[in-house]
């Protein structure tokens, strides 16, 4: 047998040697993470369980129980959330609209730009071909 025919047959066998054996390690990998996966979703019910302990040990007091416990009778109102929520919202949504606007018209500026310095060229290429 010629070392031709020997490197032929070696090299014919390691290319299916190699793709069991990077098969292999690939499997080895989603085991890995499947057992990653696991755990993590393990820890994450347990931090729940947890957090849900210690919600029911917190006790948000009302308008009523934070006058009677005020010292110097300085009153504390809590704002409302939904008044403050929605007046952000509306302003939110002037600034995009403004940005919207603004954006439009830098455009229009450029494309109406554009415009005029390709008509300029053109007139200029008309004049220099004449």
């Amino acid at each position: 047998m010629e070392i031709q025919t020997l490197w032929i047959l070696i090299l014919g066998m390691a290319t299916p040697i190699a793709g069991a054996v990077g098969f292999a390690i690939q499997l080895r990998q989603v085991k890995k993470t499947q057992l990653e996966n696991e755990k993590l979703l393990l820890e994450i019910a347990a931090l729940k369980s947890a957090s849900e302990q210690s919600s029911q040990r917190v006790r948000i007091a009302s308008l009523e129980e934070i006058e009677r416990f005020s010292k110097n009778n300085v009153v504390y109102r809590r704002a409302n959330q939904s008044n403050l929520e929605w007046t952000s919202f509306e302003k939110s949504r002037k600034q995009r609209e403004q940005l919207t606007v603004a954006t439009i018209l830098i455009f229009v500026f450029f494309v109406g730009g554009y415009a005029i310095y390709d008509l300029y060229r053109f007139v200029r290429w008309i004049a220099h071909t004449l």
